[in-house]
This record gives C-alpha cells, sequence and structure tokens, in this order.
C-alpha cells in the first residue's frame, strides 16, 4: 500500500510521491494535500499516524469527486449520442 511506503521513513521518497500526488489532483485538493506532505515530510515517525491518516481520507474525497464527475461526464456524453 502507498501508505505503508511513505511511513517508511525514506523522506526524499515521500517528496516524490507527495510531488506526483498533488500534480495528480484538481486545485481544490491541491493546497490541502501539499500541507498535509509537507507534515509527514517534517514530522517525527512517532507522529505520522494521524497525518497519514488524514491524507488517505483527503485521497479518499478526491476519488469520490472524480468519480462523480465521470460519472457526470458519461451521462452527459450518452444524452449527446
Amino acid at each position: 500500500m502507498l501508505i505503508d511506503g511513505i511511513a517508511g521513513g525514506n523522506s526524499h521518497g515521500v517528496t516524490t510521491v507527495c510531488s506526483i500526488m498533488v500534480r495528480m489532483f484538481g486545485h481544490d485538493f491541491e493546497s490541502r494535500i501539499r500541507d498535509l506532505c509537507a507534515k509527514i515530510i517534517a514530522a517525527p515517525e512517532a507522529d505520522l499516524e494521524p497525518v497519514l491518516s488524514e491524507l488517505q481520507t483527503a485521497l479518499h474525497e478526491h476519488t469520490v469527486h472524480l468519480r462523480r464527475m465521470a460519472a457526470r461526464n458519461l451521462v452527459k456524453k450518452t444524452d449527446e449520442k
């Protein structure tokens, strides 16, 4: 799991993963995810769990948003035919 890899303590890897995630997400989520990634990088290993949980929640919320957006676009394209 991606979160398990982040918790491994490799800050360079965390930076790379967080950069990729920020580029993948829309502008509404960009600041929140960037802030959480910065917290993960700065946090001692003992304090990672709550921030990782919050990041996982943010990722889930964004996934739900993308699914709804895709469904709306699919319905729109179907209605146009």
